[in-house]
This record gives structure tokens, sequence and C-alpha cells, in this order.
């Protein structure tokens, strides 16, 4: 799930200093390229308007359903509304091609949005049941057909329930920016991690890499994924088409990756707006970069493993325990971000039948037999993360 834009700060850095003379043209392109509108508009009340009153019963659950983590934000989601039940399905037309092979990253992406469905239930008088169906992911296709993936069955209850972790879903949000270096992940709250991951789900485990030495492993490890996409045109170009280039375009989309969620200090980010738009190959080199600049800046990274790592059942329930984690740390003012550079390269080798040594390398840096499907970065914020836009419910559900 690459959610992890850092283009052009390297770039950007060494304009830092220098008087910028705002006028004529550079204010037009400021106004029409939304520096002064971050987070601002249509694509964003998803996230004001998600405990809207106007919502009630099934479509308010699909309102925090919607602002679930998931694979460069592509948002590859279909909700169908049947009796006493939410039917889910992958719009497999959002798959990211070269970058997810198999489909992992998109059916974690679901399964983040089942959790939110299952934390949100009560809050509206509900007990939610899940029921996943199962496939091998290397026998699937993705020909752009909805595939039903999960039914959520809801039962009336009588009582209406918030739980900590449902305030938290209209605060979660991916931090890309770099993290309080000097400042640890306590022990309380690994343990803490550790026991949600424990009591989720048995085909799912989770491991926290704290020790330095193991860091700067997975740092060089996640680095070397980057340069392997970047050096893999079709990985690069699948990549690509899902960022946003200006606002205009953000404004129209309503999803993928783009630069106010790129974790850059506002100045910086304001003149990467006015600044002509970079090239594939450049935003590729300043991703290198901050890649390596934001992982050193990370106290611990974690590896979510799986039993069967070609499970759509087991990537649905990894993309549910990262929710679930996701949500807590967000409780504690822990910031996270997916770092899924290893995981997309080790599907692309199994497709291209060349050696597994980022699988080799992850197995042993996680100490278990199981395979990574998921890796992230967790940490105190430098700055105050930005949400990412959201499409409108009219737009994913089938029968609103």
């Amino acid at each position: 799930m690459r959610e992890e834009t850092n283009g052009r700060r390297k770039f950007l850095k060494g304009l830092m200093g220098v008087g910028v003379v705002v006028a004529g043209g550079t204010v037009y392109r400021a106004v029409d390229n939304g520096v002064f509108s971050v987070g601002k508009g249509e694509p964003f009340t998803p996230w004001t308007d998600w405990q809207s009153a106007s919502k009630s019963g099934e479509l308010a659950i699909i309102n925090a359903a919607v602002l679930a983590a998931n694979p460069h934000n592509t948002q590859p989601w279909i909700f169908e509304l049947r009796d006493n039940a939410i039917w889910l399905y992958a719009d497999t037309a959002r798959h990211l091609g070269t970058m997810d092979v198999y489909g992992r990253e998109l059916c974690i992406g679901l399964g983040c949005a089942v959790e939110n469905m299952v934390q949100a239930a009560p809050a509206f008088g509900f007990e939610a049941t899940v029921l996943l169906g199962d496939t091998d992911l290397t026998k699937q296709t993705w020909s752009g057909v909805p595939m039903h993936v999960a039914t959520i069955t809801l039962t009336p209850t009588g009582k209406q329930e918030q739980s900590e972790l449902y305030q938290a879903i209209g605060h979660r949000h991916t931090d890309r920016g770099e993290y309080q270096r000097d400042t640890p992940i306590d022990a309380s709250s690994m343990s803490a991690l550790t026991a949600i991951a424990n009591e989720s789900f048995p085909d799912v485990s989770l491991s926290l890499l704290t020790t330095k030495a193991h860091r700067d492993d997975f740092t060089q490890q996640t680095v070397n994924a980057t340069r392997f996409i970047a050096a893999d045109h079709q990985m690069s170009s699948d990549s690509f088409r899902w960022f946003r280039l200006s606002h205009k375009e953000m404004q129209a989309h309503r999803d993928g990756v783009y630069i106010d969620t790129a974790g850059l200090p506002p100045a910086i980010r304001a003149i990467s707006k006015i600044m002509p738009t970079l090239s594939e190959e450049s935003s590729n080199q300043y991703w290198i970069e901050g890649t390596q600049r934001t992982m050193e800046s990370t106290p611990m990274h974690g590896l979510i493993t799986l039993n069967n790592l070609y499970s759509s059942k087991q990537n649905i329930e990894a993309g549910r325990l990262w929710q679930r984690i996701h949500l807590w740390a967000t409780t504690q003012g822990i910031s996270m971000q997916p770092v899924n550079q290893t995981c997309e390269v080790i599907d692309r080798q199994k497709q291209l039948e060349q050696p597994q040594t980022f699988a080799d390398d992850l197995r042993a840096l996680s100490g278990k037999p199981q395979s990574a499907t998921f890796a992230f970065r967790a940490g105190y914020p430098t700055l105050t993360a930005i949400p990412s836009p959201r499409r409108a419910l009219k737009d994913v559900v089938a029968n609103a």
C-alpha cells in the first residue's frame, strides 16, 4: 500500500531562505493550484461530515468505511445495501497493476474498510458480523468486474455505543513526514500494539522492529525496493498514474496521492504547488531520497505477516489489523505510515520469476516463518497530517 510520497523535498529545500516575489501569474498559479485551500472543498467533506445526523443506519456505517486506509488512495471499494447487511465488493478497475500484482494491497485496503464498519456499527445501534470468502490471489484476474469479498451482517442491539477507536476514525490520517528522531515509542505502547495483534486473527501476526540494527536493515531494504520500483518502467508507470499532479485534477477525481499529503512543511508545500510539475523520473528520484530521510527519522517499524501470503481472507484480516492499530495509535498521538515497497517488489519478483531476495530478507528480519504482507513506520509527529481526498457516497454505493 504505497501511500508514501516525499516527492519534491530535496529540490525545494534549496529554495528555503530565498525570497519569493509573489506577483502576477504567480499569484494566479498559487490560487489555481490550491496553495490557500489545503484540505478544503468537496473532496474533504467526508472527513467532516462522517458523523452527520443526515445519515443513519447502513449509510452512516459506510460513511465511516470510506475513511479507511487504502493503497495509493485508490479507494478500491463498492458497497451494496442489503436487508440488514452491507455487501462489500472489490472495485477491480482500481487495481494497481504491477505495483500490486496479486491484489494483496487491494485486499488489505478492503480489510481497513471492514474494520471501520465493525467499529462504527455499535455507534448506530448494530452489532456487525463479518463473513469473508477466500480466494487464491495468484489465480485471480483483475478484469474490472466487481468482486464480492465480504458480507457485514447488522443485528440491531437497541443501544448506541461509541468506542474510543470509533471516535478516532475521523482523526486517523497517514503521516508521511519526518518523525521526532529522539522520541522512541515507549514500552507500554509497544505492548499494547502487540496485545491488539495477539487478540485479533489467528493467521495474522505483528512484528515490531525497534532495535537500531533492525531499523537500519529495514530502512536499507525499503530504499533498495524503492530503487527497484523506480527502475522498473511498468511499476513506476502504474504507480505514477495515481498521482494527482494539480489541484484541479485532485478535486475532479477525489482520489489518488496529492502533494498536500506528502508530509512537507507548509512553506515547501506551497512553493511546490507553484513550481512546474515534476516528471515521473524526477518524482522517482525525490521519492528515493525522501524515503531514505523519513525512514531514518523513524523510531519504530512494523511488519504484518500471514500464514498464507496469497489468501484473500488473510489479507483482508491483515487490513483489519492495520486499521485497528492505526486507530489505536491515533488515540495515543502516534503517527503511522505504510511503507510497502518491499512487499510490492516481492510480488513483482514472483511474477517475473526472479530470485525472491526481498521475501527472504523480510522473513529473516521478522524472525518468523510467515511471510510479510504489509510494512509500516511509526513515531511521534513533527507536523500535522493532512487528510486525503475521498469520493462521495453516491460514487461508491451501488444502490444508495
